[in-house]
């Protein structure tokens, strides 16, 4: 509630600004400032020449009689965790996390347009993916042993392959990894588009993550 409340003040305002005078904004905050209760907005609105309710009014019957710039479809819902979806580069597919609490969280691959399920797969509880270009990039939770749990790397191939890329690595989330030498030390990298640059500590390896999946 307290985000979306948020959102519909942020486009009160901004209407305010369009239909009334773009220094409404400013001036408000400078007379919230000055008051004892800083949770009051009428008062303050009035005093920059601003009648609230006409004001809010007519914001809510401007934002219902306005034509939709796009169109949106639910296509799954209900569920326990965030989707984090995301299309792939040619804009046929799309990949999400399907977590409805009943069963093992899977990674599913649907068709953009039939939104029919293309191929889906098993994961752990802590996933970040992307796409590099018909491929699947996953980073997620391993136990390497009973007591160590690492984040490591798979490809997920437009054939259904789910191929292992690294074992025993702390790749964390998307685009970051640390690879660890020793137990006492580790050098963290970051894959951008120039080249796997990574920061290393003094006596540490050198590790590069190339854009492809690859070390």
């Amino acid at each position: 509630m307290g985000s979306r409340r948020t959102r519909m003040e942020a486009v009160f305002f901004e209407y305010l600004s369009q239909t009334a005078n773009d220094s409404v904004p400013p001036r408000f905050a400078e007379a919230t400032a000055g008051q004892f209760i800083p949770f009051r907005v009428g008062r303050p609105l009035r005093r920059v020449g601003v009648n609230l309710e006409e004001s809010w009014t007519r914001a809510v019957a401007t934002a219902g009689s306005a034509t939709a710039a796009s169109r949106s479809r639910l296509i799954m819902g209900r569920l326990r965790s965030e989707p984090l979806a995301r299309v792939s580069p040619d804009g046929k597919s799309l990949a999400y996390v399907y977590n409805d609490g009943r069963g093992a969280q899977r990674l599913r691959v649907v068709d953009t347009q039939t939104f029919a399920e293309q191929r889906s797969h098993r994961t752990t509880g802590q996933v970040s993916f992307d796409w590099l270009g018909d491929t699947l990039l996953i980073a997620q939770l391993d136990f390497t042993n009973r007591w160590t749990l690492r984040s490591d790397l798979w490809k997920w191939m437009p054939d259904g392959a789910w191929k292992r890329e690294t074992t025993g690595q702390r790749l964390i989330e998307r685009g970051w990894v640390a690879v660890s030498y020793r137990p006492w030390r580790s050098v963290t990298g970051r894959a951008s588009r120039h080249c796997g640059r990574t920061r290393r500590r003094r006596g540490d390896q050198r590790s590069r993550l190339r854009m492809d999946g690859g070390w």
